[in-house]
């Protein structure tokens, strides 16, 4: 067992950062604007009989609490977590329940947005001086967007024990928002 472990991380070791370069139906334009280069890249491609218009509104609409095995999966984990059942009510369909969680679609934009706050967080092993140069990198790109950076947040916020890596958000920011960003808080990732 040891050997077949070994085996896969030295063979994913010694890989990593050797990308093969994409093939032309590969390519993704929207993703290459927001991240040209790759250390790591996996690609699947499933084939779907169905016009696309169908294909989104099957994966945007479809309800996995609908599912006894998702369900199951999400029981255990809050039981192997301790955490509470989740009561509240959420919206229908996967794109809606995961836009309710605060995630966004890609490449959208409101109309009137000039105005991002950019949280560059380290997962744990990632130094302070490479975040500060991904920063310099994405401030450049949206200043080239004519976006104005307000409040930038770089550093170990949210850490995964001493996992190589960083997370990126932008957040689009209307009045409302800019004044809660800058509003006091105390808990254990956020003290302003």
């Amino acid at each position: 067992m040891a050997v077949g472990y070994a085996t896969v991380v030295g063979t994913t070791w010694s890989r990593y950062g050797d990308l093969t370069s994409a093939s032309p139906d590969e390519c993704d334009p929207l993703l290459d604007q927001f991240m040209p280069e790759y250390e790591v890249a996996e690609r699947h491609h499933v084939r779907v009989a169905a016009p696309a218009a169908i294909t989104l509104a099957a994966a945007t609409d479809t309800d996995f609490q609908q599912s006894r095995i998702i369900r199951a999966i999400f029981e255990a984990r809050e039981l192997a977590l301790g955490a509470d059942p989740d009561a509240g009510a959420h919206p229908k369909g996967l794109l809606a329940q995961t836009t309710s969680l605060g995630w966004r679609v890609l490449a959208e934009k409101p109309a009137d947005a000039s105005r991002v706050s950019i949280l560059v967080n380290s997962l744990g092993a990632t130094p302070l001086e490479e975040l500060f140069i991904l920063y310099r990198r994405i401030a450049k790109k949206l200043g080239e967007a004519k976006l104005t950076i307000v409040r930038p947040l770089v550093g170990p916020y949210v850490t995964s024990m001493e996992m190589a890596g960083v997370s990126l958000s932008i957040c689009y920011l209307d009045a409302e928002l800019e004044k809660l960003l800058g509003a006091p808080a105390n808990c254990p990732f956020w003290k302003v």
